[in-house]
């Protein structure tokens, strides 16, 4: 299974580069970026990149907003290919790097980490926490 972020500006670019920073190179992760080119090059390096990837691949999408243009555009496509691609909106550091470093071939499993890390990832710190119970 192969992994491609998409994002607004650098986003997804830089995540990637974090991502490498703690986790190594991953050779399954991609990006591609919505810039100043526009939809229309996004639209088409997205659907180049997904074509050539699921002739033999399925493809897990991450995406940085739900309602962007990079989500509108994998949603569509995962529509027309619901066997090979599955989309998750809301991309964070700790859902890539859990599902960067799990080996899964099940695009529905993929979906599930995906999901459960990124909402577990997020947490407040509150005040009235025990200054004891704080972890650095």
């Amino acid at each position: 299974m192969k992994i491609i972020l998409t994002s607004h500006g650098n986003f997804a670019k830089g995540i990637l580069q974090s991502y490498e920073m703690i986790a190594g190179t991953n050779e399954r992760i991609s990006y591609v970026t919505l810039d100043e080119d526009g939809i229309g090059k996004f639209s088409n390096t997205l659907r180049e990149k997904l074509d050539q990837i699921i002739e033999s691949d399925d493809v897990l999408i991450l995406c940085d907003l739900k309602g962007g243009t990079p989500y509108n555009e994998s949603f569509t496509y995962a529509l027309s290919h619901q066997d090979k691609v599955r989309v998750v909106a809301g991309l964070n550091l700790p859902m890539l790097i859990e599902i960067g470093i799990t080996n899964l071939d099940n695009l529905d499993e993929a979906v599930l980490i995906a999901s459960e890390s990124g909402k577990s990832g997020i947490e407040a710190l509150t005040f009235e926490d025990n200054e004891d119970d704080l972890e650095f």
